[in-house]
């Protein structure tokens, strides 16, 4: 991974699919949920208990949730990452399992929260559920509750795994940012792309001809999601601006022919309000501390992005960007750090999906034909 490649040429199946089989789905990088969970473990189901209405202040979150939870009792079988509150308190880092553990010790036993569909009336739409079966064994990444001895689970599919180690593997090399594809540091600062799988389709857009009429052309677009991840690599503390009108962070995808497409990033400025800077939109980053960003911040989620791109190879590439020196160091707040730090180019490939021919589908009965215009032409795409 550390040559830049990794995180999106293993997305090749993907990349070879079908269009018609390119979903837009969430995909956010394993990266992102490793490096936001507290505790990352392989645990057994022990106890399931009936759910229960609760009122849960969810991390990210910020109002609670009155909603039906299930508490699991879950005994652990390996540990591949703890931050709990205490070795966050004492400025430890990551707290890896022994490498020869104690077996006469009892198995340690954790207490987790996780979203319960509603019993026995219609699941609503768009929502996603938590259900873990006793008995069974999972790899799991958890998050500490504020003032709760649980853990919460959040309900989303990457985050609760078949414990194969396979994916133990996946897991434990995404939760060690030293593996991860950074760039050069700059200053102490280091930045690092992480984006999710690449997902292809094709769109039909109207393209007006010089001196004609407008032509439907069909075109790639690259659907996928990322995030940037900052390391303080000094031996100091390092606050760094996250002010949006700014426009600190850049986001471009290079061509096999150079041409570049830059991600707008802030679309969204000419229509929101912001207040003038002030040190609330800085962030200090301790030494060795590793903090993700978006557009508009500290990431709470990862950036969406769809872009229209060719057939070939192609580079993404991300970088933070500050100039800003003066307004945040009134009060006695440290200056801001200045300057470029570039993340390690991902290089990915879009496969052209004009060239693949759409499979014609089965009648929906033996005997019945095929629906006037139900198979289109090669390439055809029914997202």
């Amino acid at each position: 991974m550390s040559n830049g490649k990794g995180l999106l040429l293993c997305t090749m199946a993907a990349l070879a699919a079908p269009a018609a089989a390119q979903d837009m789905m969430s995909d956010v990088p394993v990266e992102f949920l490793a490096g936001r969970s507290e505790l990352i473990v392989t645990a057994k189901v022990v106890r399931a208990d009936k759910p229960l209405q609760m009122q849960i202040l969810a991390p990210g979150e910020n109002e609670p949730h009155n909603k039906l939870f299930t508490r699991y009792t879950l005994s652990i079988a390996k540990v591949i990452k703890d931050e709990g509150a205490a070795a966050k308190a004492k400025g430890a880092k990551v707290r890896p399992a022994p490498d020869k553990p104690d077996k006469t010790a009892a198995p340690r036993q954790i207490t987790v929260l996780g979203k319960a569909a509603p019993p026995g009336g219609p699941m609503p739409d768009g929502e996603a559920f938590v259900g873990l079966r006793a008995g069974q064994s999972y790899l799991l990444m958890l998050r500490e509750l504020a003032n709760r001895p649980d853990y919460y689970l959040p309900a989303y599919h990457k985050r609760t795994a078949p414990a194969t180690p396979e994916k133990i593997a996946e897991v434990t090399k995404a939760a060690d940012p030293n593996t991860w594809p950074w760039g050069k540091a700059a200053d102490g600062l280091q930045a690092c792309l992480l984006p999710s799988k690449t997902k292809l389709r094709l769109q039909k857009s109207f393209v007006r001809q010089p001196g004609g009429p407008r032509q439907g052309v069909l075109r790639i677009y690259a659907g996928f999601e990322s995030v940037v991840a900052l390391r303080n690599t000094s031996e100091k503390p390092i606050r760094i601006g996250l002010y949006s009108p700014d426009r600190f962070l850049t986001l471009d995808a290079v061509g096999p022919g150079g041409q570049t497409i830059s991600a707008d990033l802030y679309k969204e400025l000419v229509r929101k309000h912001y207040d003038p800077f002030a040190p609330s939109f800085t962030r200090e980053i301790k030494p060795g501390e590793v903090v993700f960003i978006g557009a508009e911040g500290e990431a709470r989620r990862t950036m969406v992005h769809d872009m229209a791109l060719t057939a070939g190879e192609w580079k993404l590439k991300a970088g933070y960007r500050s100039t800003r020196q003066t307004e945040a160091s009134k009060g006695g707040a440290a200056p801001l750090w200045t300057g470029k730090a570039d993340a390690a180019p991902i290089q990915f490939e879009v496969q052209d999906l004009r060239t693949r021919p759409t499979p014609r589908p089965l009648p929906a009965r033996i005997g019945q034909p095929v629906p006037r215009g139900a198979h289109g032409p090669p390439g055809a795409s029914s997202s």
